[in-house]
């Protein structure tokens, strides 16, 4: 912790003493087998330190762990190095009772923008109001997991487990899992049981009749894929999401693509340029037939014949960006092993389709005329993106490849309008 984090501590609770020291009180071993550990001994606060403000709200009654309001405070694990775990806890609470289990917490120090302190938090809330976060919820961090209604009722024993391991968190109430996150904010701190009461309410009253831990190996960090760039922003939200109507029967991959693209386009939605990884070939025959299914559906479809994933490329100022990425794998959308961000949809900005130029009918029966046309249609989405040197070489290739067609003499007005 800084300096100013140190004074801001002090400031707002006098009596509050900073400590990272995890020496001071020796830890249970793990067992050899990796069972779990107890964390609670049933007969006092050994291993735990409560709030300074709040010394006397934590106590041990006929051996269960209780924690009572008014005011809304923390009891502490005294060790605050805790990276990678399984909790498993034995819990009731009352009835208007909010309590959770914070992990990877800081101690006795507010998190920006919150009331609490930093970490996440498995939520112990049965009752409120109805739109709030109830027990079996996971709190904190940038993608919260919030569940309604309550997982488990006021005045009954449960079991709230929590998995730790990377920026993966995992939350299970009597054996169902009821959250699943992936988020990188926090990754080593202190565990924290709560109480959470306004100043003047006396409500809650949490019992814990165990609490044990197994800690897990250190994961690597599982990579949350980047904010997309306008680009694949469209394809990811438009594109990928426009309907269509297809029946291939042991067609090329390559032209599969054409059609998808060439329907997108009839809605105004653009090409899907697509970027074939090694070992994947476009003259690879596929079977699929789909009525009024997304694209995304239709790829699903396609591609999981073949052993294939995809994702939308997102790279800014780069050639392929917003293109779709074919490559070995089941991934789909995001590249393999990167998890896809949690968002909330309404907060995602809306995303209106560009402009594209309608085009003359072309003749069923010619397919130099829609290959050419394909990569003209391409050549001007370049264009409207400011990559001219890649729409001037898609121009040449069909001027040059497709000369008899009436693509090529656009290509050729599209050429001197860009020199």
């Amino acid at each position: 912790m800084t300096d100013v984090g140190r004074a801001n501590c002090r400031k707002a609770r006098p009596n509050c003493r900073v400590d990272w020291d995890t020496t001071a009180v020796e830890q249970p071993k793990p067992l050899k087998d990796g069972a779990f550990v107890p964390l609670f001994n049933g007969k006092d606060l050994t291993g735990w330190k409560p709030d300074p403000k709040y010394p006397d709200d934590w106590k041990v009654e006929n051996g269960v762990l209780v924690g009572r309001g008014p005011g809304k405070h923390h009891l502490y694990s005294e060790r605050g190095d805790y990276t990678d775990f399984h909790i498993r806890a034995n819990v009731r609470i009352s009835a208007g009772g909010n309590s959770g289990i914070y992990f990877r917490s800081s101690f006795c120090e507010r998190a920006p923008g919150r009331v609490g302190p930093g970490g996440y938090e498995a939520q112990i809330y049965p009752t409120g109001k109805r739109e709030e976060p109830k027990t079996g919820s996971l709190m904190g961090g940038k993608a919260p997991s919030p569940v309604t209604p309550a997982a488990a009722g006021a005045g009954e024993w449960f079991t709230l487990e929590v998995i730790a391991q990377g920026n993966r968190s995992r939350i299970r109430v009597n054996g169902k899992e009821t959250a699943d996150s992936t988020d990188p904010t926090y990754t080593r701190g202190h565990l924290a049981l709560q109480v959470w009461d306004g100043d003047k309410a006396d409500v809650t009253k949490v019992e814990f009749k165990s609490i044990e831990i197994k800690e897990l190996p250190v994961a690597p960090a599982e990579p949350v894929a980047p904010k997309d760039t306008p680009s694949a922003q469209f394809a990811r939200t438009k594109k990928l999401k426009g309907k269509l109507t297809v029946d291939f029967k042991n067609e090329f991959l390559k032209a599969a693509f054409e059609e998808i693209t060439s329907q997108l386009q009839d809605q105004k939605l653009g090409a899907i340029s697509v970027q074939y990884g090694v070992g994947v070939s476009q003259n690879t025959r596929v079977t699929y037939s789909g009525k009024d299914v997304t694209v995304e559906e239709a790829l699903d479809g396609i591609l999981k014949q073949l052993d294939l994933g995809h994702h939308v490329v997102s790279k800014d100022k780069d050639r392929y960006d917003g293109w779709l990425h074919v490559e070995k794998g089941t991934h789909r959308g995001y590249p393999a092993g990167v998890t896809a961000p949690k968002t909330d949809p309404k907060a995602e900005p809306k995303v209106e389709p560009k402009p594209v130029d309608p085009k003359p009918p072309v003749p069923s029966d010619d397919p130099d005329e829609k290959q050419a046309r394909s990569r003209l249609d391409l050549a001007k989405e370049c264009v409207e993106m400011g990559k001219k040197e890649d729409a001037g070489r898609l121009l040449k290739y069909v001027v040059k490849n497709f000369p008899q067609t009436k693509a090529a003499a656009e290509a050729k007005e599209l050429m001197d309008k860009i020199k």
